[in-house]
């Protein structure tokens, strides 16, 4: 009879680091280069040259990957909340005059509509970036 204790121990097709990958010795090294927009086949190589392969590796940059996309989504929704929040104000100036003094000059006017297209657009902008995260190409820091 097997003594269940070291039987618990021994877990064969279980994966190191697979509940925290963070931990990883090189998970940061890998993160670094998943969010350069570095190619998988690339990421894979250094993994392999570092004596990291199969699932473990595997595990590794698609875990990478979700940080990457997470980040860009964030990104873009700081985007697209500006925008919306140009929006708003317009709205609210707008009403302030139009229903407060019941009037509102031309430039004022003008003004507002400049500022509510700008915030559509941003609002525009991060909408379609939120929803394209995962197939963003190139590094993180310099395209957002």
């Amino acid at each position: 009879m097997e003594n269940p204790c070291k039987a618990s121990e021994l877990k064969s097709d279980t994966i190191p680091y697979e509940n925290e990958p963070e931990e990883h010795p090189r998970f940061d090294l890998i993160h670094k280069m998943v969010l350069r927009g570095e190619p998988k086949e690339r990421v894979l190589k250094r993994l392999e040259v570092n004596g990291v392969t199969g699932s473990k590796a595997d595990l590794l940059y698609r875990h990478a990957m979700k940080d990457r996309v997470a980040t860009i989504r964030q990104e873009f929704i700081k985007k697209a909340s500006i925008g919306l929040g140009m929006i708003v104000f317009s709205i609210i100036v707008f009403c302030i005059f139009w229903f407060g003094l019941g009037f509102i000059i031309n430039y004022v006017l003008s003004i507002l509509c400049g500022i509510t297209v700008f915030g559509l657009w941003k609002l525009g902008s991060g909408i379609a970036g939120y929803l394209n995260a995962e197939s963003w190409q190139g590094s993180v820091a310099d395209e957002i």
